[in-house]
């Protein structure tokens, strides 16, 4: 095979690995009333196979076949008309990231509406319903057909509905059926496998109802087996509709005793269920015809991982724009909130739509305070050069007013009634050229303004709460640990007002961190640092931690873990570190440097110059850049990419006792024999990879691994949740709080 030929193949081949396309094509299909030539030839097209559960038996059963076969001719011709959407919560959690109000429009979908809301009769329309399958949604269901609310009704049920709601469904639909209204309501029931959502191409979380607060709700002493296992069966049936979505069976590799090797034995079971059955098996194989179901060239690894893996990141004061955007705002759903004196205003941040925030996401955030300065002068140069294009056209030069709007749609009005008055001469011709450059301007235009106010936002709370202090010091643990000391971290924890603004109203506002920004440092400092603090250590920082009046209860809930972690995996009197495996001591080859002035804001510096003075911060703090490393999630991805045993992730230097530990991993197949052992990994690398993290992850995290693979390997990250430290730290404090940790290290 020729050089191209091998080109074009893994070019194809790579179609398949973009979880967010394969998602939208899915609902695009459901919205087409699941026709696959409404979709076909676009950005791709589920198959035209019919849902089916693992017995092989179609999703239809007992209510979807409710008409005849003159039902399916009509379905091309009803295609045509206005459709009405209605979604529960999780329905609506999976169409936000994935569709506007103007995409929705594209499809025919006039209206979009809530399950429970009071919704009007429209008798003449068509309804699609994007529901889990929960005894009230039926109940609604059952109430809609009642009503006659629309004309037909296309239920996709994001995971597959269980035999008892369905006959629940059936009976309800029968026992609307009317003297009035013989025909059923329902016309079509599918199961969809779309329990997810999906924020990027390569970057997906479970749905909010599964996935929040999930670290907490895995290690609380309240919550029984009975709950537990009801939600790793939520986290295996999420990751099993990816698959599905995604038309392939991976290999699993997962950490041992623990959540993920929970969830890995399920999803495992799960996908042997499935391909026991002829149409079960379906669902992994690719559609016709279908550039984005091209198969991979081979079977991508699933690699499960619990979340103590690295707690430290989770605390860790990020310096990129989305990490600062998820730490110091309302993200979610790829929708920030910035607030405002006003009235908040909220933005999405779309890589695809947004080209700055595709570039920009994961730069540091002097970079792209920058490269919003070189936009805004990108944008007045062009706004100059049609204006000079336009000559002396009065409504032009107005229109293109480098300060003002950019132009709206007045001015559009009003430039295309410069345009006929003109005539069809030269200036005519100039005036027509800058009224079709004049949407992309205010495009651009509208970006420009929308980031240069989250950027300001943003610089306005590093200064209040010096983050760049905080980002040095954590920058340096995590680069080389011992270049951090004590005495740097309590400075850090008693720099500020001397007493503080919540205790005494006359005392001047704390310039110097948060209670939370104080205590996620320490929690860092105390996890990655080479040796354990003493008594004597530990004393002095609850003392000071204590006059900044932070919450302690994270740090006992951490302690507890250790103790824990001292029985069992140092049963020679070793010290262990916090998590069950052992927090691994990152280290890099390049040091960070440590100055008198590590504890100095330096955006202090320029803000006095203005809330906006971006130009300035950027000049200023250029040098303050993340270290290039890679994380503990990215080293064992690594590894287990290329087929290594289990091992340790880096050298001799692995936690506070400096010795290896081996961290068991589990490999299983779903594919091979069902044997009383584990299969073995096989000896060989693997191009694509989906890492899971069971109990959330975070935005520093997923770009760590979208840097460190950057040589033609794949990799898509997911988690139960993306959680912001502050979230995180919540979750800590709760199970802090429960007077006792259930053990992390829990029997399998």
């Amino acid at each position: 095979m020729s050089a191209s030929a091998e080109e074009a193949l893994s070019l194809t081949a790579g179609a398949w690995f973009s979880i967010r396309d394969r998602q939208r094509a899915a609902l695009t299909r459901a919205f087409h009333l699941n026709r696959v030539e409404a979709v076909a030839g676009g950005a791709g097209a589920p198959d035209s196979r019919l849902p089916v559960d693992a017995n092989g038996n179609g999703a239809q059963a007992g209510v979807a076949d409710v008409g005849d076969e003159e039902e399916d001719e009509d379905d091309d011709a009803e295609d045509t008309f206005w459709k009405v959407v209605v979604f529960d919560g999780d329905g609506r959690d999976v169409l936000a990231p994935l569709f506007k109000v103007s995409d929705l429009r594209k499809h025919g979908i006039t209206l979009h509406l809530s399950l429970h809301t009071e919704r009007q009769p429209i008798p003449d329309v068509p309804a699609v319903y994007l529901l889990s399958a929960t005894p009230d949604a039926i109940r609604r269901l059952v109430q809609d057909c009642q009503r006659s609310l629309y004309a037909k009704l296309y239920v996709h049920f994001l995971a597959p509905i269980p035999r008892p709601l369905l006959e629940q469904l059936a009976d309800g639909v029968v026992a609307s059926v009317t003297a009035t209204r013989p025909e059923a309501c329902i016309a079509r029931v599918y199961d969809l496998y779309a329990n997810f959502v999906s924020l990027k191409r390569d970057l997906f979380t479970l749905l909010p109802s599964v996935g929040a607060g999930s670290y907490a709700a895995m290690f609380h002493p309240q919550t029984s087996e009975e709950r537990l296992h009801g939600r790793v069966d939520q986290i295996a049936s999420g990751l099993f509709a990816v698959f599905v979505t995604l038309h392939c069976v991976p290999y699993i590799r997962c950490m041992r005793h623990g959540p993920a090797e929970m969830v890995a034995r399920k999803l495992d079971a799960k996908f042997r269920e499935y391909l026991h059955s002829s149409r079960g098996a379906a669902l992994f194989q690719p559609g016709a015809g279908a550039a984005l179901d091209a198969v991979p060239l081979q079977r991508p690894l699933l690699a499960l991982l619990d979340r103590d893996i690295d707690l430290s990141i989770m605390l860790h004061h990020g310096w990129t724009y989305e990490c600062l955007v998820h730490d110091l705002m309302q993200y979610a759903q790829n929708r920030v909130t910035v607030p405002d004196d006003a009235r908040p205003k909220a933005y999405d941040l779309d890589d695809e739509a947004d080209a700055f925030w595709a570039r920009n996401a994961a730069l540091p955030f002097p970079s792209v305070a920058e490269n919003i300065e070189n936009e805004l002068t990108r944008y007045k140069r062009r706004v100059q050069e049609v204006n000079a294009r336009t000559g002396a056209v009065g409504a032009a030069t107005a229109l293109m007013d480098p300060h003002g709007s950019g132009g709206d749609a007045s001015g559009v009005n009003a430039a295309a009634a410069a345009v006929a008055a003109a005539g069809g001469g030269s200036g005519a011709h100039e005036l027509a050229e800058a009224v079709s450059e004049l949407p992309r301007l205010t495009l651009l235009k509208r970006q420009i303004d929308m980031h240069t106010n989250i950027a300001s936002a943003l610089l306005e709370r590093i200064k209040q709460r010096a983050l760049d202090s905080f980002f040095h010091i954590e920058d340096s643990m995590l680069s080389r640990p011992s270049s951090v000391t004590a005495n740097t971290v309590m400075q850090a924890i008693r720099k500020g007002a001397a007493t503080d603004a919540a205790a005494n109203a006359s005392a001047p506002p704390d310039t110097h961190g948060t209670p939370e920004d104080r205590l996620r440092l320490f929690l860092m400092y105390w996890m990655l640092s080479p040796t354990p603090l003493s008594v004597q250590e530990m004393a002095e920082f609850r003392g000071a931690l204590n006059n900044r009046h932070c919450d302690l209860r994270p740090l006992e809930y951490l302690q507890s873990v250790q103790r824990f972690a001292r029985t069992m995996h140092a049963p020679h009197g070793r010290q262990a570190t916090p998590e069950r495996d052992g927090m691994r001591k990152r280290t890099a080859a390049a040091a960070a440097t440590t100055g008198s002035d590590m504890l100095e804001s330096l955006v202090s510096r320029v803000y006095e110059h203005g809330h906006k003075g971006l130009t300035q911060l950027a000049s200023t703090v250029k040098g303050l850049m993340p270290s290039e490393r890679a994380a503990p999630v990215s080293q064992r991805v690594d590894a287990w990419m290329e087929g290594a045993p289990d091992a340790p992730t880096d050298g001799s230097q692995s936690g506070r006792d400096n010795q290896p530990r081996q961290q068991p991993s589990l490999f299983l197949d779903p594919k091979a024999a069902t044997t009383s052992r584990p299969s073995t990994a096989p000896a060989r690398s693997f191009r694509e990879a989906v890492v899971f993290l069971v109990g959330g992850g975070c935005y520093a995290e997923y770009q760590n691994l979208r840097e460190h693979f950057h040589d033609g390997r794949r990799i898509m990250y997911g988690a139960t949740e993306m959680v912001s430290p502050t979230a995180f730290l919540q979750q800590l404090s709760e199970l802090g709080g429960s007077g006792s940790t259930k053990s992390a290290d829990r029997s399998v």
